[in-house]
């Protein structure tokens, strides 16, 4: 069933109250009361509808005299799918900027780290306010699976965006977009302020996972055969154990791309894994700052 832009903003916002009611009833953009849709949250504690006009007309119930409705079942799943790939795409997008991140992080002065890491911690104590929020942060921020189930719940929420969909507004939703981007980037600053921190407690060389990398196979740790008689994910694991690292999707994922691209010829972006650069470069610069 087709459902993006089969509203027309300006003929729809003609039309009275009832009128646009049935019109959603006719399209089956809402469908009689007997749907699995589950709200567990009340409009009041989402608080992401925006507009009395809009939230009138795309509740999480219609209630008219023809009967009781909910949102068609199957434009949630057309909503969710859409959110989810926006989802997404903002945790892609500020997971490869992780290494810049750090290098700007690390050029920082420690008064500057600490005004941030400050800052950093208020926000996310502002943001606990919201549910969506508050439910992410019980999760690993790094793994995007186990974030889709609640961004599915709150998707049905957004009505705002629902209503540009219907109408063929290719919009961002302002709930999700700003939120999941925060919830990502005040975890992903606080996890790399605390791993400069920690470095620095101990050594004066700034050291990232592709240096890391760098170090251990330059070491010969790699090579060895005790090393070798463990599968790639084992190994993999192993070495985020050695790095004091969690052993979750991401982290392996990063370990293995990092890992690929010291070989000569990769199929890796090598842009982006560049643990082949520090090759032969990371012991004489830790032992020339120790």
């Amino acid at each position: 069933m087709k459902f993006k832009g089969i509203i027309n903003p300006q003929e729809f916002s003609k039309l009275d109250l009832a009128e646009r009611q049935f019109f959603l009833i006719e399209k089956k953009i809402f469908e009689k009361f007997n749907t699995d849709i589950h709200y567990k949250y009340s409009q009041e504690e989402i608080n992401i509808h925006s507009g009395s006009e809009i939230s009138t007309v795309f509740g999480n119930h219609l209630f008219t005299t023809l009967g009781d409705f909910t949102i068609n079942k199957q434009l949630i799943k057309k909503i969710e799918f859409c959110i989810l790939e926006m989802c997404k795409n903002i945790y892609d997008k500020i997971f490869d900027k992780k290494e810049m991140y750090l290098e700007q992080f690390r050029a920082y002065p420690s008064q500057k780290i600490d005004e941030i890491k400050v800052s950093t911690k208020t926000n996310i104590g502002d943001k606990l306010g919201t549910i969506f929020y508050y439910n992410l942060s019980k999760l690993d921020y790094k793994d995007f699976i186990s974030h889709i189930e609640i961004i599915k719940e709150f998707a049905k929420y957004d009505h705002k965006f629902i209503y540009d969909y219907l109408t063929g507004f290719d919009n961002k939703s302002n709930y999700f977009h700003i939120n999941y981007h925060n919830f990502l980037l005040n975890n992903l600053y606080i996890d790399m302020i605390n791993e400069i921190e920690g470095f620095n407690s101990i050594s004066t060389v700034e050291i990232s996972l592709p240096k890391k990398i760098a170090l251990i196979h330059d070491l010969g740790f790699l090579k060895t055969n005790e090393f070798n008689k463990y599968s790639s994910v084992e190994q993999q694991v192993l070495i985020a154990f050695l790095l004091g690292m969690k052993s979750d999707k991401n982290s392996l994922d990063s370990i293995r791309r990092n890992i690929a691209v010291l070989a000569p010829f990769t199929n890796e972006n090598t842009s982006k894994y560049t643990s082949h650069k520090h090759l032969g470069k990371i012991i004489p610069e830790i032992l020339k700052k120790n």
